[in-house]
């Protein structure tokens, strides 16, 4: 079994010593790092509609972004991590040897045909990649997208259904119990696709505590990576600009959930979970920074496809992108 980050997972967090406005302190934390990725000169930025953002602040020290994708790709891989798309999870996931495919509660809110999928697209990426050596399916406390899940089953449910549902909101741990329950079972998917294409990898599962979360009691993501490509560590990407940002992966049999889980990112930032309105304004917007395939006419494709779909939704908060050949 290969050596896993874990180290950072024992890390207790201390009592708050400040009265200084949690969400303040965190952005302030971030602002400058955001200002040097927007002062950067090899790629270009626009709002969904496609109108050209310019940053307002001036500086010499920006971001090489270029050199730090370059850093982010992955040659040889032993480990594949599937996290929740949560951005405050995926330092567990930057080790040098590993890929980082991210979504949202697990499987919790893909389809059926959209999980097998999934599962058919991980197995693709090991045989791609024989170095790896096993696969980590995690789950973590409080997870927003599994209570999302919870919710949408409940409205299908009959009374006696409704019912249990009640006497599940009296058992404050339901929704940790639901998501560990998810990563079982979609562990349990790939275990059954990987034996079925008779390939030898170590399948298992990591559930985090909610106090092993980075900033574990808001979103404190300033925006999100949808990645297409195969070989890139967007976790890896996010740690070198040392920006908080969900990790959403791109995948191209599930293109519909790609832009849902996109869009669902969107709607925390700017919900009372994440930083709002209140912070992200037109010269300090989220940032969608979206690396696709510059060989692969598909993967362009299904970028420039994600943002036309995003433009037509309506956000509370100002949002940009940069679509980057890798």
């Amino acid at each position: 079994m290969s050596q896993l980050n874990l180290a950072k997972v024992g890390v207790s967090f201390g009592a708050k010593t400040t009265t200084e406005n949690p969400r303040a302190k965190e952005w302030n934390k971030t602002i400058k790092n955001l200002d040097r990725l927007f002062c950067q000169k090899d790629i270009n930025f626009c709002y969904l509609n496609n109108e050209k953002f310019h940053s307002q602040t001036k500086t010499l020290d920006y971001t090489n972004i270029k050199s730090i994708i370059t850093e982010s790709v992955v040659s040889s891989p032993t480990i594949v991590w599937i996290p929740c798309m949560d951005e405050r999870i995926q330092y567990l996931t930057t080790t040098s040897n590993s890929l980082s495919m991210g979504l949202p509660g697990c499987e919790c809110l893909l389809t059926s045909q959209e999980k097998t999928n999934m599962a058919k697209e991980i197995v693709s990426t090991v045989q791609n990649n024989p170095t790896i050596e096993e696969i980590v399916v995690t789950s973590h406390d409080h997870c927003g997208a599994v209570q999302k899940a919870i919710l949408e089953t409940e409205k299908d449910t009959n009374i006696l259904g409704k019912i249990i549902s009640k006497l599940h909101k009296l058992d404050k741990h339901f929704c940790d119990k639901e998501a560990k329950k998810y990563s079982r079972s979609f562990a349990k998917n790939l275990i059954d696709e990987l034996r079925y294409a008779d390939l030898d990898v170590y399948v298992h599962n990591l559930h985090m505590a909610h106090d092993h979360l980075h900033c574990p009691n808001f979103h404190n993501s300033v925006g999100a990576i949808v990645n297409f490509v195969p070989s890139l560590n967007p976790a890896m990407m996010s740690q070198k600009l040392n920006l908080p940002l969900f990790n959403i992966h791109g995948s191209e049999n599930n293109l519909s959930s790609v832009f849902e889980n996109t869009k669902l990112a969107i709607q925390i930032a700017q919900s009372h979970h994440g930083f709002n309105s209140e912070f992200f304004t037109a010269t300090n917007p989220f940032t969608l920074l979206i690396p696709f395939c510059k060989k692969t006419n598909i993967s362009k494709s299904n970028a420039k496809n994600l943002i036309k779909s995003l433009n037509v939704e309506s956000f509370s908060i100002p949002v940009i992108y940069s679509l980057i050949p890798v």
